[in-house]
């Protein structure tokens, strides 16, 4: 479609994000509000060049939708009741990373080459200290 117009197919496509955020929120009002604040101050939605183009669409958009309803209602018929969000899939907990220990070597394997090196050779008490000067008389 042209740019800027609704595409239906979006009707749900950020149905479970916004109802996290809403979620969040006491009411829908106050969640609208968050809306409307976070557009007014990261867009130039309501605070640009389109600002009171974007209000007044707002505004004809509510009164449409609020016309529509009122008519229904007051028609004596009764809107869907919201369709609850279904659960959001839950993740497989995550396993712990554990090192496995290594395979034991076959008994009928050779005994591996030990790399250990050689203890040191103790040096002799006489060569470790000097000697002590000899007593004078």
């Amino acid at each position: 479609g042209e740019e800027g117009e609704y595409d239906s197919r979006d009707a749900e496509k950020y149905d479970q994000a916004l109802w996290e955020i809403m979620s969040n929120h006491p009411d829908e009002v106050h969640f609208l509000n968050t809306v409307f604040n976070f557009l007014q101050r990261r867009t130039p939605c309501f605070n640009g060049p389109k600002a009171l183009t974007n209000y007044k669409i707002l505004i004809e958009t509510l009164t449409h939708q609020c016309a529509v309803y009122e008519k229904h209602v007051g028609g004596g018929g009764k809107l869907p009741d919201p369709k609850p969000m279904p659960p959001k899939p839950q993740k497989a907990p995550a396993r712990p990373v554990t090192k496995k220990a290594p395979a034991p070597a076959p008994a009928s394997a050779a005994p591996a080459a030990t790399t250990a090196k050689p203890a040191p050779t103790p040096i002799p008490a006489a060569a470790a200290a000097p000697a002590a000067p000899a007593p004078t008389a």
